[in-house]
């Protein structure tokens, strides 16, 4: 097994391994849970477990992987996760229409004035109350290696390529995870 090999399946044993975990820590929990314990119930531990394994996993992802294989990595995982939570994309081409759609449906979760078009760039914010959209983070670290938030751009692109029929190209501009003070995007469709 060569080294890109190596690391391949690594990283995916890790996420997988990590996801198992916070499966685990779903909130849902037993009686034998329901009793508090010393530093927090069961469930908050194996919450802040996985956390910080996160956080981990994200410096140990940015301290053995060149900057292109962590984008690659982190944005597949995003598409990955877009993909999960609205299915597999078809084979039906995008509708006139879809493109409005989206924007309507974006402006359900974003920021007020959070949506807007000038010309073939759509502007994209939320989270300016603080919180990360992202339900592994959102009440986990405030603030986790940059690399992390291209998940996001991978979600982004899923979902505008979908709507568009074509390759997009997301920016993120500030991120809630890297310190801002809300997450930003600027799509170029």
């Amino acid at each position: 097994m060569d080294r890109k090999q190596f690391i391949n399946k690594s990283v995916h044993l890790g996420m997988g391994s990590g996801a198992l975990l916070l499966w685990g820590a779903s909130g849902k929990s037993s009686a034998a849970d329901s009793a508090q314990a010393p530093g927090g119930t069961p469930c908050e531990k194996k919450q802040e477990f996985a956390q910080a394994w996160v956080k981990r996993l994200m410096e140990t992802v940015d301290s053995q992987l060149d900057e292109a294989a962590r984008t690659k990595l982190m944005e597949a995982c995003g598409r990955a996760c877009f993909r999960a939570s609205h299915g597999e994309a078809t084979e039906a081409k995008p509708q006139p229409g879809d493109f409005d759609k989206l924007l309507a449906r974006l402006r359900e979760f974003a920021d007020k004035d959070g949506v807007r078009q000038e010309g073939n760039a759509v502007y994209f914010s939320y989270g300016t109350s603080g919180r990360c959209f992202c339900p592994l983070v959102e009440s986990g670290p405030p603030i986790l290696p940059a690399t992390y938030c291209n998940c996001s751009v991978g979600y982004m692109k899923e979902m505008f390529e979908r709507a568009v029929g074509k390759p997009v190209k997301v920016e993120l501009t500030e991120s809630i995870k890297r310190g801002g003070k809300a997450c930003r995007f600027v799509v170029r469709v």
